[in-house]
């Protein structure tokens, strides 16, 4: 998130409690504005924050997403990518959920931020399914070549290296058992 996500989400904050003040004078017919006290102070500003956070978040969805101006975020993602294939990592983290957890949790956040003032879904995992094709990140483009990442390895050898480094699940049990019979 930029700066300008979190003056959004502060003057959304601090907002909630003001129009909720000229809403009770309108209704009320007071001629005294002073700000609401107790309840209904927490309850604009719970409904305030909330409301900044979900219109922040979509607002960098967006930036991420490519609907809005986003230079910056696809330069520190192009950085962040080729960081982690030159360390032979993948891209976007090992997954650790079954397959079809990975699916279904891709499928329910791939454009949440759409409604999120509706239904707020999050995506907390890693998972293999992002729209991105690799093999732009192996083009070098103007203002990259000094960032020292000249020979990347495709995700295919990464993946080969972090499967000849995994234990085999048995050992992991045997393992288990063994600490657990300590104890």
């Amino acid at each position: 998130m930029r700066a300008t996500d979190y003056l959004e989400w502060g003057a959304m904050t601090v907002l909630a409690p003001v129009l909720y003040n000229v809403a009770a004078l309108q209704h009320d017919g007071r001629k005294k504005f002073s700000m609401p006290a107790g309840r209904p102070l927490r309850a604009s500003l719970f409904v305030g924050f909330i409301s900044g956070f979900f219109s922040a978040y979509a607002h960098t969805a967006m930036r991420l997403s490519g609907v809005r101006e986003n230079a910056r975020e696809v330069k520190m993602d192009r950085y962040e990518i080729k960081k982690a294939l030159s360390e032979y990592r993948l891209p976007y983290g090992e997954p650790t959920m079954a397959p079809h957890s990975q699916k279904t949790a891709t499928r329910a956040s791939s454009y949440s931020w759409k409604m999120i003032d509706v239904y707020p879904s999050f995506n907390w995992f890693n998972h293999p399914y992002h729209t991105d094709d690799f093999s732009k990140y192996y083009d070098v483009r103007k203002g990259e070549e000094d960032w020292g990442f000249d020979s990347l390895p495709t995700i295919s050898e990464i993946k080969r290296k972090i499967a000849a480094g995994k234990e085999h699940p048995q050992d992991f049990i045997d393992k288990t058992k063994e600490y657990l019979w300590k104890y």
